[in-house]
């Protein structure tokens, strides 16, 4: 049996209990994953330090992985990411296109989502690996984080926490994470430096943006 991730501690992900009298399974959110190398990696961790877990436990699995673009347009954009989503479906992870973190909620319940889920039950666990909006403009992608704060705090549970990585640089700190999280009516529990030597996952890669070195947790 390998030892969990320290992600996996930090973010506090727990597989379904298979007894009666256990608490409901976790509801986890994973925003904008590029090729979903994340999600499945995270998982496939998570599995690994418990390997005489039963498949119908799977059937309990509440987690949603999602990006922004549609499912077709990722497949064709990053080959890796068929293997992942086939990973996460197999364990019953819902996988979806189109979604939004800057409208969470009526994206994921859109009339072209492939799965409707129920916008009333909200998220113990939200995930948004490196937002960007694709332009290196700081208002823009200041405005993508008040948008997607303001958003993730009408979807998150009340104990829930919203866990954002970003990078360092001249072209990030001016994004001020923790300033917009406070305008989306959140409060920072938690920050710490991203060390690729010991948060990389096997079977990760970012696909969008080179490095990374840090990590936020809000709640």
């Amino acid at each position: 049996m390998s030892k969990p991730h320290p992600l996996v501690s930090i973010f506090n992900l727990k597989l379904p209990q298979s007894s009666p009298k256990s608490s409901p399974p976790q509801r986890v959110l994973f925003l904008g994953e590029g090729d979903f190398s994340f999600s499945s990696s995270l998982l496939a961790n998570l599995l690994s330090t418990q390997p005489n877990t039963k498949e119908k436990m799977f059937q309990g699995l509440n987690w949603t992985s999602t990006s922004y673009e549609t499912l077709p347009t990722v497949m064709k954009k990053y080959p890796t990411s068929k293997g992942n989503i086939k990973n996460l479906q197999s364990h019953g992870v819902k996988v979806l296109g189109s979604v939004d973190a800057t409208s969470i909620s009526s994206t994921l319940n859109s009339p072209s989502a492939v799965t409707p889920l129920n916008p009333l039950q909200p998220y113990d666990v939200i995930i948004f690996m490196f937002p960007h909006c694709g332009f290196q403009r700081v208002h823009l992608n200041r405005a993508l984080l008040t948008s997607f704060f303001k958003s993730a705090n009408r979807s998150i549970s009340k104990e829930g926490t919203c866990w954002v990585t970003t990078k360092r640089g001249q072209n990030y700190e001016g994004w001020n994470v923790v300033g917009r999280a406070e305008e989306g009516g959140m409060k920072i529990v938690k920050e710490w430096n991203w060390d690729l030597r010991r948060y990389g996952l096997r079977g990760y890669g970012h696909v969008t943006t080179v490095g990374v070195d840090a990590v936020v947790g809000i709640g």
